[in-house]
């Protein structure tokens, strides 16, 4: 836990309810040195953290297209424009219940699963 307290700034509320920590925003290669650091003490790679931290949010949408992620973006309502304009889907305000089961694959690709995209507290998952 050293490396997420000294090195990413997080404590134990940040650490249990994802996306509450500001370096979640970012792709792993623009993290400064010392968060890169933290990250892979924790044993977190720069794949592991781009998808499973960041969901890609801090990637431009050219990257999210050369990489193949569009079409995962595009299920959930995003397009090139709303993403440069910092439009949000409609999906974002839907619980993963309510997403089709076309958005929840799509979602899923993504590294998102129920708990997570509900924006449950970590001990929380699984109930």
């Amino acid at each position: 836990m050293v490396h997420a307290t000294s090195n990413l700034g997080y404590d134990r509320k940040g650490w249990n309810k994802p996306g509450t920590n500001g370096v979640e925003a970012w792709s792993f290669h623009d993290l400064y040195e010392n968060e890169m650091v933290g990250a892979q003490g924790l044993g977190i790679d720069d794949e592991m953290w781009d998808c499973h931290i960041n969901h890609y949010d801090g990637y431009w949408w050219e990257d999210i297209e050369y990489y193949g992620y569009a079409q995962y973006f595009n299920e959930l309502g995003w397009s090139a424009e709303a993403w440069d304009n910092g439009e949000h889907p409609e999906t974002e305000d839907l619980y993963w219940d309510e997403l089709t089961s076309k958005q929840q694959a799509a979602a899923a690709q993504l590294c998102w699963h129920r708990d997570l995209w509900n924006e449950e507290s970590i001990p929380m998952w699984g109930e």
